[in-house]
């Protein structure tokens, strides 16, 4: 995408097309199993600006990384899920 065309579209947009690809490639599909969250991840960086918005991509790689550590310590019992 140009830098026109990321301005024309929707921040929102954006924002649910690299979750979106992050949630197709990380579950398994009839048709591919699923990649390793890591190569996933290798994925977004990668194709941020061409694919995806760079700064959307830059801080989803913060989300990212805080909710991977969060949901570690979660999976180890570190942590009580809430509600």
């Amino acid at each position: 995408m140009t830098p026109v065309a990321y301005a024309l579209t929707p921040l929102l947009a954006r924002v649910v097309a690299i979750v979106d690809d992050y949630d197709v490639l990380t579950f398994e599909r009839t048709y591919r199993p699923a990649w390793e969250e890591a190569e996933a991840h290798g994925y977004i960086r990668e194709e941020g600006g061409r694919l995806f918005d760079p700064p959307c991509v830059e801080v989803w790689e913060r989300i990212h990384g805080k909710s991977a550590q969060a949901g570690s310590r979660w999976a180890r019992g570190g942590d009580q899920m809430p509600g």
